[in-house]
């Protein structure tokens, strides 16, 4: 096999994904996607260490993606985010890690992360003029402010869907008193002019992604459908509203909705609501590309 091909790993707070790609006329084309729901940050926020339940479940998802690697002839880049950037004993995980790949997984800074998300979710997607680019992980929001795609600016927040269901959505179904305290802890972090007036937002992440795959009520996830969706802001509030009033048990059973995202979704929903309504935009266009495929981009020498 004469062509490089590369499988780019995104080690996150709730998932691991993996894209294998390589350099087709110029243009990244996607030969696979994977994910593992393995929670590698379950907890880190309140004992500021990774579990080492957690620890193991992200390091079998590693194993399992250097056998893809092998079965598509790909080498492997890997990055990690919040929960190790976050953890005090994030060595635990990152020498087994490496050990499971046979090569080292790179935690990456808040601002290279906001910057392979803005590489890797604006390919494959025109947006003109000024926008701002929304990413709500498990541990951390990244919100990139760009014009005719280039960034003019990135912050990463503490907001993230796996830290404030830990924080404050304990109870099945939600209370009020839950969901007030989450929608105060994300005002108070979006305060001021965190985010500004955009006339386009694009969303990224298992957040947007799966918003958009139960709005579509797709039966099985189809990335191709979800990029470049757009989901009107009434619609957005919506569903979240439909899905905090909801059980545990039947909100794993509403379509387009993975069971293991279930427990996260009402938090990340929440954030995207409220960074839409700061924006004061009608509708956000969700990408299904970010980390990985920025680190596709940048191993491929492509540009987008």
């Amino acid at each position: 096999m004469s062509e490089r091909r590369v499988l780019a790993l995104d080690v996150g707070t709730h998932t691991v994904l993996a894209s294998v790609g390589r350099a087709r006329g110029g243009r990244l084309e996607l030969l696979a996607n994977r994910q593992w729901f393995a929670r590698l940050g379950e907890g880190v926020r309140a004992t500021g260490r990774l579990a080492p339940a957690a620890i193991g479940r992200a390091v079998a998802a590693l194993r399992e993606a250097r056998g893809l690697a092998g079965e598509l002839g790909a080498e492997i880049a890997a990055v990690a985010t919040r929960a190790c950037r976050e953890a005090r004993n994030a060595e635990d995980f990152l020498r087994p890690a490496a050990e499971a790949l046979g090569v080292p997984v790179e935690v990456v800074s808040g601002e290279r992360e906001a910057a392979l998300t803005f590489r890797g979710a604006s390919s494959g997607l025109i947006v003109a003029g000024p926008g701002l680019w929304v990413d709500v992980g498990g541990g951390s929001t990244e919100l990139i402010t760009a014009r005719d795609g280039v960034v003019l600016g990135a912050v990463s927040t503490s907001l993230g869907a796996v830290a404030l269901t830990e924080a404050h959505l304990r109870s099945d179904p939600y209370s009020a008193a839950e969901l007030a305290a989450a929608g105060e802890a994300i005002r108070a972090v979006l305060a001021g002019d965190v985010v500004r007036p955009a006339p386009a937002v694009v969303a990224i992440g298992g957040t947007a992604t799966t918003f958009a795959a139960i709005e579509l009520g797709m039966s099985s996830y189809d990335g191709e459908r979800a990029h470049g969706f757009r989901l009107a802001r009434e619609r957005l509030d919506g569903w979240a509203a439909r899905l905090a009033a909801l059980p545990a048990a039947a909100r794993e059973r509403v379509p387009g909705l993975a069971p293991e995202r279930a427990p996260v979704i009402v938090a990340g929903g929440l954030v995207l609501a409220e960074v839409l309504a700061r924006a004061g935009a009608a509708e956000v266009i969700v990408s299904d590309r970010g980390v990985r495929h920025g680190v596709l981009l940048d191993r491929l020498g492509l540009r987008g």
